[in-house]
């Protein structure tokens, strides 16, 4: 019994000494810990806005970036080594929001710095954000301190200027983002929701290389540079729409911390109308009508016009000009140009059954039309047919932001049959050839106006043109070479051969298939020879007037000497050999003074036959002008119009060739094109042994202005060498760089 209430009086004094410690404790609680001051910066706040700045705490401790700062002044209880700063806002709806807690040792106040991120509220008003400070001891709160700021609405505006454009008008939208900016590299993601398939958009904006194309890979994303604070962030869209249907559009901007949007309306295109116009000229004449046209409009991104049908040789101009309102031109658009699908006219390697065997050169094989100038791109284009059959033109430029594409089938025509007609005439010469001009040129690749003009030089027109060349030919290379005169291609057209006009070497007889009868050897009959006193012709002759008497070579003469010939001749204005070929004239009487014997004069194997004036030499020996044995066919066959032209073409062709001239599609003029036949022209006339001439030096020499005349005998005419490319080139014959081909047919 005593101890139970021992044991009572015990526990009702450890119950009074546990309140009197609760007492104290409190007592100490509430005696110390305080919270004294509170800061808010800045005041007010955008929300939600990825913007941030560095702060550094006043106790050097490491720094932060934050929205903004809570700077408090507490002071903690050091009889509570747990004694703290809790610091939280509160949103109007009740919604806490923690910015930091921190411990308060001592019993001196502290200052502590906590970032302040505002709620993710979007507000439409300015609202008040209350911020606490609450110091903790002892598991408590004893001391508060609150204050305020002002979350302000966050609403970035976007637009586009202007919210509706038309495809194809190439307009531009100017895209314009009202934005509390950071204060860095920032970036902006443009997209574009809604369009049609094929629509493309470049987005860009003034820093370097701030352009990205909408659909990207990835995203379309723009960079800028600003110091931060509200900024406003432009860029440009243009947009190449390949819709004809009108389209709404959305824009998006993202900036990472939100997206806005804005509405693009896009108008189907407007109908723009156009008209290929084909010219017959370079173009260069504002008053020259267009001789086709072709109407289209900007509603397909390809159209196909008419066929053309030009002639061979024929220059013509392609442009395209947009029309306007009233049905006038406007200025011709910027074209850039190709040719595709060309098959030139394929022939045998020749079209004459007995040259079946002969060589064949053929310039620009794989092409129809030639195409000036060089460049690709410009408002008009200048187009020559070199060889007959079709092609397909391409012209290509902008309407607005849409490319279009005409495709223009040609057709070249030769006009070398009875369904094609060549009138009007090929120049203002004779016609009586053209249609075989045409069909060489065709053949050959080289314009029919230079092989007529080239005709003109050579023959006057005249298929049974002849010419003997004693000089460079008969004197240079075969009266005085037995392998020559014995070569199995011109021996059977040989004279027999003597050094004293009697006696003939058993293997230099008379040609087994010469008679001196027929037309193979009566063209000699032109010339004049010197008779001595018994009128029988000299034989070793210097001077022109050295015989007695003179007289026209007859049939039954066998072995008339070269020089005869020569020195007898030679005033007759349709030979003037000492003068056209003056350093052979002057070797040839270096030989005569150092004893050289006469020799008999080869005048069918060493002359020029028909409208091309073929050498006979050149014919039978490099380009297969014999018979089913090997041996030369006759000399009077080059007489034929035909065979002299294909014979005649073909070696032009091939000099060049052999001068190594361009062989492309774009040349920078006509007038370019045809100068570069200038150094075939020369190596065709002047021989193997001649000096040669390049491009540069006959356009130098005659490509502005012909060649002054030729200076009066004995003066040495400067501009010899260029006098037979230039003569053609320049027109010089019957003005046949006139040619003008009958219009195109629609």
């Amino acid at each position: 019994m005593l101890m139970a209430l021992l044991l009572k009086r015990f526990a009702l004094l450890l119950v009074a000494a546990t309140l009197s410690l609760l007492l104290v404790a409190n007592a100490g609680a509430q005696s110390c810990g305080q919270a004294n001051t509170i800061d808010i910066a800045p005041q007010t706040l955008i929300n939600d806005t990825i913007g941030t700045t560095f702060y550094q705490p006043l106790d050097g401790s490491p720094g932060f970036l934050a929205l903004g700062t809570v700077t408090v002044t507490a002071q903690g209880c050091p009889s509570d080594i747990d004694s703290g700063l809790d610091v939280r806002a509160t949103s109007p709806d009740g919604s806490v929001t923690v910015l930091g807690d921190a411990q308060l040792s001592g019993n001196s106040p502290q200052t502590v710095v906590f970032p302040l991120s505002s709620p993710k509220l979007l507000v439409s008003t300015p609202t008040e954000i209350r911020v606490t400070a609450s110091v903790i001891a002892f598991g408590q709160i004893v001391s508060t301190i609150s204050s305020s700021y002002t979350l302000l609405p966050f609403n970035p505006t976007f637009s586009i200027t202007p919210s509706q454009i038309r495809a194809g008008s190439g307009q531009t939208v100017v895209g314009t983002l009202v934005l509390d900016a950071p204060a860095a590299l920032f970036s902006l993601v443009v997209g574009v929701n809604g369009a049609a398939a094929g629509d493309v958009f470049v987005a860009s904006n003034s820093r370097l290389n701030g352009a990205c194309v909408i659909p990207s890979p990835s995203f379309c994303a723009l960079f800028y540079d600003f110091t931060g604070g509200q900024s406003t962030f432009t860029f440009e869209i243009s947009a190449r729409s390949s819709s004809s249907q009108p389209e709404t559009l959305t824009v998006t901007v993202d900036w990472g911390g939100g997206v806005r949007t804005a509405t693009l309306k896009v108008l189907a295109p407007q109908q723009q109308n156009f008209q290929l116009e084909i010219l017959q000229d370079d173009g260069n004449n504002i008053n020259t009508p267009a001789l086709s046209k072709f109407k289209f409009d900007n509603s397909r991104a390809e159209v196909t016009s008419n066929a053309q049908r030009v002639k061979l040789g024929q220059l013509f101009t392609a442009r395209i000009v947009p029309l306007n309102a009233d049905g006038t031109d406007g200025s011709p658009v910027t074209l850039t140009e190709t040719i595709s699908d060309a098959v030139p006219d394929s022939f045998p390697i020749s079209p004459i059954p007995m040259l079946s065997g002969a060589s064949g050169t053929d310039l620009f094989l794989d092409k129809v039309l030639l195409h000036f100038p060089k460049s690709t791109t410009a408002p008009q284009h200048q187009y020559f047919g070199i060889h007959g059959g079709p092609a397909t033109l391409n012209l290509a430029f902008q309407s607005g932001n849409s490319p279009l594409t005409v495709h223009v089938p040609i057709q070249v025509v030769a006009c070398t049959d009875s369904s094609s007609s060549c009138s009007p005439a090929l120049g203002s010469g004779p016609a009586d050839f053209d249609q075989e001009i045409m069909l060489e040129a065709d053949i050959r690749g080289i314009p029919p106006q230079l092989i007529k003009a080239q005709i003109g030089q050579e023959s006057s027109f005249n298929p049974n043109a002849y010419r003997y060349e004693p000089l460079s030919i008969d004197f240079a290379l075969v009266g005085l070479s037995p392998a020559q005169l014995k070569d199995k291609r011109l021996a059977p057209w040989r004279l027999a051969a003597s050094s004293d006009c009697a006696k003939i070497p058993a293997d230099l007889a008379q040609g087994t298939s010469l008679n001196l009868g027929t037309k193979s050897a009566t063209s000699r009959s032109r010339f004049q020879i010197q008779l001595g006193a018994n009128s029988a012709p000299l034989c070793h002759v210097t001077d022109v007037d050295q015989g007695e008497s003179t007289r026209n070579i007859l049939p039954s003469d066998a072995l008339i000497s070269m020089e005869n010939i020569l020195y007898t001749s030679d005033s007759d204005s349709r030979n003037n050999w000492q003068r056209i070929n003056r350093d052979t004239f002057n070797a040839f009487q270096g030989y005569q003074d150092n004893g050289g014997k006469p020799f008999t004069a080869q005048t069918v194997i060493s002359a020029s036959y028909g409208l091309h004036q073929v050498l006979y030499t050149t014919a039978a020996q490099q380009q297969g002008f014999i018979d089913s044995t090997g041996a030369g066919s006759a000399p009077a066959l080059l007489f034929d119009p035909g065979i002299s032209l294909f014979l005649g073409s073909e070696y032009l062709a091939e000099k060049y060739q052999n001068r190594n001239q361009p062989e492309d599609l774009d040349f920078d003029s006509l007038h370019d094109l045809f100068f570069h036949y200038g150094p075939a022209l020369r190596a065709y006339n002047a021989g193997i042994r001649a000096s040669q001439l390049s491009f540069d030096e006959i356009n130098q020499a005659c490509g502005n202005a012909p060649l002054p005349p030729v200076p009066p005998s004995p003066n040495r005419d400067p501009f010899a060498v260029f006098r037979y490319a230039c003569g053609i080139l320049n027109g010089r014959t019957a003005n046949v760089f006139t040619y003008s081909p009958a219009p195109l047919n629609p």
